[in-house]
């Protein structure tokens, strides 16, 4: 990440990836069914059933076992505890995903259970949809640079707590979410020439990550990211309160019925998109606008 040509367009973003926040690709239009446990080995139909499964108890659950690891295929499927054996539901005549809901090793996972008892991971790239489905068909159009920079390869959305342009380092007001690609790399990453880690203050080379000043402290396990100004992103602010100031006051203006209704003066009438950059950005008081044209020789000549 050391000064290029270019480095001037790029935006550097310094956080920590959230890691209860996943970006998921979401599954193709398929039936979905839930199950409360899976199967993790092979489980023989004439015997009683095993208890417990992946570590959960189904004695009298009468809920779904999905048995996914059978020898013979076609037994894998959904099935039912009735009184000391399995026994399975109808087969289902599409590709199901199967949601099972608890267990140490499948607990919270999805599954394609095709229809000859195959089962697949529908976390696979060939199992994924590409759009933002799921829908009943695919949808039309191209796609957007958005939706590629959501579908790329390792992507995470990471909070993040300041960011560096132009050689400054700015500090974020609150910290955002953004949309960020890879682990990034360390803030406090070892200093050129030196070979050790800068412990004290980051980043300890100024060439490592772009900014001019290396007088201010950084967390060591901060991360950073790097992309061009131009990059097209996700960005999520997260708003935290009572119900009253975020819901209601913000929609009402008043937090209740006596406060100015949806039609009054609320956040909507108000709000950063009435003020926005655009309508008093540059192209509003551009050079178009008072250029060489609008008082030009021309209009002064003699």
């Amino acid at each position: 990440m050391t000064e290029t040509l270019l480095s001037p367009s790029n935006v550097l973003l310094y956080g920590r990836i959230v890691e209860d926040l996943n970006v998921i690709r979401p599954f193709p239009w398929r039936l979905r069914v839930q199950a409360y446990v899976a199967s993790t080995a092979n489980i023989v139909l004439a015997n009683d059933a095993p208890d417990p499964i992946d570590d959960v108890s189904i004695k009298g659950t009468k809920k779904r076992v999905f048995l996914r690891e059978q020898g013979t295929q076609t037994e894998n499927g959904i099935y039912v505890l009735e009184g000391k054996k399995l026994v399975r539901l109808e087969d289902f005549e599409s590709d199901i995903v199967v949601r099972v809901r608890r267990g140490t090793l499948y607990g919270g996972k999805s599954f394609l259970l095709k229809t000859d008892g195959l089962v697949k991971n529908p976390e696979a790239e060939d199992e994924r949809d590409t759009r933002h489905g799921p829908f009943v068909q695919p949808r039309g159009g191209v796609q957007g640079q958005v939706e590629q920079q959501l579908q790329a390869a390792d992507t995470h959305l990471a909070r993040i707590y300041g960011f560096s342009f132009e050689g400054d380092y700015y500090n974020l007001s609150r910290p955002v979410f953004f949309l960020v690609h890879g682990d990034g790399v360390p803030a406090t990453e070892v200093g050129l020439g030196r070979g050790q880690v800068n412990r004290a203050r980051a980043p300890g080379d100024p060439s490592l990550t772009g900014v001019g000043a290396a007088d201010y402290q950084i967390s060591e396990d901060v991360m950073v990211w790097s992309y061009d100004k131009a990059d097209y992103t996700i960005r999520m602010d997260v708003e935290t309160g009572m119900f009253e100031d975020v819901l209601l006051g913000a929609m009402f203006d008043g937090g209740g019925p006596g406060g100015f209704d949806a039609s009054g003066m609320n956040a909507r009438g108000m709000n950063a998109r009435g003020m926005n950059a655009r309508g008093m950005n540059a192209r509003g008081m551009n050079a178009r606008g008072m250029n060489a044209r609008g008082m030009n020789a021309r209009g002064n000549s003699d």
